[in-house]
């Protein structure tokens, strides 16, 4: 039948979603998805927008009016999210807010999360000595100090789990003066911290303001250069004043009787600056009437509570009780984040009273508990969270360390910060540092209703990475020097190199992690034929001799490698010389040792049927040939023509080729017509 039309072209189905590949590149700064980049396709005229719809507006939860959304019924309910491997983002609408309508859209999106904000530079760029700043530095020194070691036992298998200790023998100090000790530490920390600060506001004056200056210098404890400016400007009386700040609790009585004297003898303080009024109070311990509307940092204010208001011996204990108390009263500063406070955020980072404080102010809520064992899990996952000291929700590189330390020194205690854990990790894998991913995972809390999450962690590491820390000698040392079982290590590059198709190393590491069976059809499947079309019979009796000692683990060990064992054994008694003491003595016994091969050989065919490639066929019927030539070769003397005729009948039932049988099947005959002829004769 002919057509009377040409044939149409096919033209290439177009697709009803449109899908979007995103780059794999980092989004820039204060941004957690990467924007939209096309790589490696072809550029299109006209770009697909596919339909987009509120998703109140749905069939579903309104009426059947709006059958647009039908088609993305599928994707928009039964598909909204979802994670691929390397921190990809799988999804069907936009990132935004909670505050924004949520959307349904046809269109299909992918984007890799941006985990590694901390180590770019301004250009985007991933910087390698800010990986050594923030990563390997610390986890180093994290290594290089004391850590206790448990051993935990995972099916046959041991793993070190970790755990940063004290070490007290390290500390030598008088426990009465241990107060005295954190208090002055802790006060030399604060005046560092708002140092800049304080020079920062006093840059903003102009010099005639002197009295500012002073207050500003007095908010950081800087008193030497209080003093300093004063005494330059010729008031060495306020000089003298100043150098007694924050001393004893005599001097700020007599200050602060002297302003009530001058309040009720009614004393026109319109003749005194006011900002020396400000330094009067604030010389007195009245710190709300020094600052009176000036808005100043929760670190300072806690600097004057514990410099100036409160008495010269008060331990931290009691400076951080008053101040929670001050906050609880709204007397006192919020304790906002570092990089809200000093505006260290480009882009606006939203805060709402309670949602986070600085990880400082969590540090003094521990230390006034005074030893007892924090039990607010609430508080703790709120200041182990990123939040606490960094405004990229994604960062746990410092909280991480700081909690490993405040648990090695016995502040807290708690095995429930698994997320701060594998945030971590997370951004370890991310850079490719899979040994210290493995590290940080060690040192997970051990839950006795999770007993094995260490292991199941690592192994998953080992699998899901291995392209990574294989490539890597260091990796790979450092991960063994650990204590993590080399056999996990052999099972992920088997499975590795299984998926690649590279079935050599596979087996190899098959073997190293014991995996008798896998390594064994492995082996017959698609390593023997290849290593004896190659002429490798040393690796194959290397490999074979290897198995067999574990032969009884090994399912039809006779049908598989035990073959290749025998072929070599029988193939060298039957090509030794007849002074050479053997096993097989007579034609007879050879013949029978042969047939029991050629059994095995049609066994294992049968046995493993179409799992063998052609060529794994082609090495059976090339065993089968050698045997069989090695066999008929034989001259047999002493033995009756019985016996060589029978060696035939072992040969023409072997699994060799009917084209080579033909040669045996002309050598039968001549010796049958020999028998033939003797007989007669």
């Amino acid at each position: 039948m002919q057509r009377s039309t040409p044939l149409a072209i096919r033209k290439t189905p177009v697709a009803l979603l449109e899908y979007n590949p995103g780059g794999f590149a980092s989004s820039p700064n204060g941004s957690i998805l990467l924007s939209q980049q096309n790589k490696g396709l072809p550029l299109t005229t006209a770009k697909v927008q596919g339909f987009k719809l509120e998703i109140k507006e749905t069939p579903v939860t309104k009426s059947f009016s709006h059958n647009i959304v039908d088609a993305g019924l599928l994707m928009g309910r039964s598909f909204g999210i979802a994670w691929g491997p390397n921190n990809l983002l799988i999804h069907c609408g936009y990132v935004g807010d909670s505050k924004k309508n949520p959307n349904l859209s046809s269109t299909v999106s992918i984007e890799k999360v941006a985990i590694d904000n901390v180590v770019k530079d301004e250009n985007n760029k991933i910087r390698e000595e800010l990986i050594d700043l923030c990563f390997d530095s610390p986890l180093n020194y994290h290594k290089e100090i004391h850590n206790e070691t448990t051993e935990v036992v995972f099916d046959s298998f041991k793993l070190k789990a970790r755990k940063l200790v004290l070490n007290e023998s390290s500390l030598d100090f008088e426990e009465a003066a241990l107060p005295l000790i954190r208090r002055a530490e802790f006060s030399v920390w604060l005046q560092e911290s708002v140092c800049h600060r304080v020079q920062e506001e006093i840059s903003s004056l102009n010099d005639t303001k002197d009295l500012q200056q002073l207050f500003l210098l007095l908010t950081g404890r800087q008193i030497d250069a209080a003093v300093e400016l004063s005494a330059s400007r010729g008031d060495v009386r306020l000089a003298c004043l100043l150098s007694q700040a924050g001393g004893s609790t005599v001097n700020r009585m007599d200050i602060d009787r002297q302003l009530d004297l001058w309040k009720t003898n009614s004393l026109d303080f319109s003749f005194i600056e006011k900002d020396r009024i400000r330094l009067f109070e604030l010389l007195a311990g009245n710190i709300h009437g020094a600052l009176g509307e000036m808005d100043i940092d929760w670190k300072r204010f806690l600097g004057l509570l514990m410099w100036y208001h409160l008495p010269p011996a008060s331990d931290l204990t009691s400076i951080f009780q008053t101040y929670q108390r001050l906050l609880e009263d709204g007397r006192a500063p919020y304790p906002v984040p570092v990089y809200i406070d000093e505006n260290l955020v480009k882009d606006g980072v939203s805060w709402t009273i309670g949602n986070r404080f600085d990880l400082a102010y969590y540090l003094m809520i521990l230390h006034s508990n005074e030893g007892r064992d924090i039990t607010n899990i609430s508080m703790l996952k709120t200041m182990f969270s990123a939040f606490a000291s960094t405004h990229d929700p994604l960062d746990h590189h410092m909280i991480w360390h700081q909690r490993a330390v405040l648990e090695a020194v016995g502040t807290f205690s708690s095995d429930d910060l698994h997320v701060l854990d594998m945030g971590y990790v997370s951004q370890l894998l991310n850079l490719g540092h899979c040994h210290w991913a493995i590290y940080v995972v060690l040192h997970m809390s051990r839950r006795d209703d999770y007993p094995y999450l260490q292991a199941s962690v690592i192994r998953e590491i080992l699998f899901q990475y291995c392209e990574t820390w294989s490539a890597q000698e260091n990796q790979r040392q450092f991960i063994l020097d650990m204590g993590i079982p080399s056999a996990w290590l052999h099972e992920a590059l088997a499975v590795y190199h299984a998926y690649h198709g590279n079935s050599f190393k596979a087996l190899e590491h098959y073997l190293g992690c014991a995996f008798w069976q896998k390594a064994h059809s492995t082996f017959i499947t698609s390593v023997a034929h290849s290593l004896f079309m190659s002429g490798k019979q040393s690796e194959i009796l290397r490999l074979a001799t290897s198995m067999e000692d574990h032969k009884s683990e090994i399912e039809n060990w006779d049908l598989g490698a035990g073959i290749f064992i025998t072929f070599y054994s029988l193939k060298s008694s039957l090509t030794e010389d007849e002074d050479i003491m053997t096993d097989l003595v007579s034609l007879q016994d050879k013949n029978d040792a042969c047939r029991k091969f050629f059994s095995r050989l049609k066994g294992s065919l049968a046995f493993w049927d179409d799992r063998l490639p052609i060529d794994a066929r082609m090495v059976y019927a090339k065993m089968a040939e050698e045997i069989s030539d090695l066999l008929v070769a034989d001259p047999g003397e002493g033995s009756t023509t019985e016996v060589k005729l029978d060696c035939f009948n072992t040969i023409f039932d072997s699994p060799v080729p009917q084209d080579i049988l033909s040669s045996h099947l002309q050598s039968a005959i001549s010796h049958f017509t020999l028998h033939l002829t003797g007989a007669a004769s």
